[in-house]
């Protein structure tokens, strides 16, 4: 373990030992996948996803590639 992680990120990390979280590095693809939409879906009931009043489709100028925005 490395000795200058912040002591922020150290709680974090030592509160998903104690839960008993696995190494994501340790999970198959697809249960990554699974394990982090739990976690997803856990932070959208404490705080629910702002809500969207307008969506514009932009580019970022002549020469680059448009990005368009998923349809919400």
């Amino acid at each position: 373990m490395p000795h200058d992680v912040h002591p922020q990120a150290q709680a974090v990390i030592d509160l998903a030992i104690e839960l008993g979280i696995p190494k994501i590095q340790d999970l198959t693809t697809e249960a990554a996948r699974a394990l982090v939409e739990q976690f997803t879906d856990a932070r959208r009931e404490v705080y629910p996803s702002p809500e969207i009043f307008e969506v514009e489709n932009t580019s970022t100028g002549p020469g680059y590639s448009h990005v368009p925005v998923a349809d919400l």
